[in-house]
């Protein structure tokens, strides 16, 4: 199987020194290179250095398990030896280096094919809630099985978000002429 990583090079500086690690993992089904005329599944996987342990929210039945593992293996070795590393041309990881711990971690499924990108967002979105503001941390803040997304809704505000941001980086010029 094949997992999208970009080279060390393109991560920030504060990569390697920063707490928590939040990453989108993404495979093809076909263990071919990522290709988008493939299906792909999206998970969320959440590195937290200072315990080490990768939490991994998967919506679609635990279809990246092996990739989310991968990528904290990757993300291990890109810890353990800085910035030098190109995590593309790491060796696939048969096993999981042994100072980081995977957790599969509850959360809701998705009821089609298609709203990995959404529940990836979303559940991103919750876990942050809950760890940056202690009003909103539950007993179990890593445990996402006590949300109920709503993904068209979700979807809707997704889109309305991205064409701010797309009309914020045109000109006024460009913006008459969508409008």
């Amino acid at each position: 199987m094949y997992i999208y990583a970009t080279g060390a090079s393109d991560y920030p500086d504060s990569f390697p020194s920063t707490t928590m690690k939040i990453l989108q993992v993404t495979a093809d089904r076909t263990g071919n290179n990522l290709s988008f005329s493939v299906m792909t599944s999206r998970s969320l996987l959440v590195v937290n250095r200072g315990i080490k342990i990768g939490f991994h929210y998967d919506s679609l039945n635990q279809r990246n398990e092996e990739a989310a593992k991968e990528t904290l293996g990757r993300i291990s070795i890109l810890l353990n030896e800085g910035r030098q590393s190109h995590l593309s041309h790491l060796p696939k990881i048969a096993n999981l280096p042994k100072d980081f711990s995977y957790i599969r971690q509850p959360c809701p499924q998705q009821l089609n094919v298609s709203d990995c990108g959404v529940h990836v967002l979303y559940n991103t979105r919750v876990l942050i809630q809950r760890l940056m503001y202690p009003a909103y941390r539950p007993e179990r803040p890593w445990d996402l099985s006590d949300i109920r997304p709503d993904t068209p809704q979700n979807r809707a505000a997704l889109r309305m978000l991205f064409q701010q941001k797309l009309l914020e980086r045109l000109s006024s010029t460009e913006r008459e002429s969508v409008s």
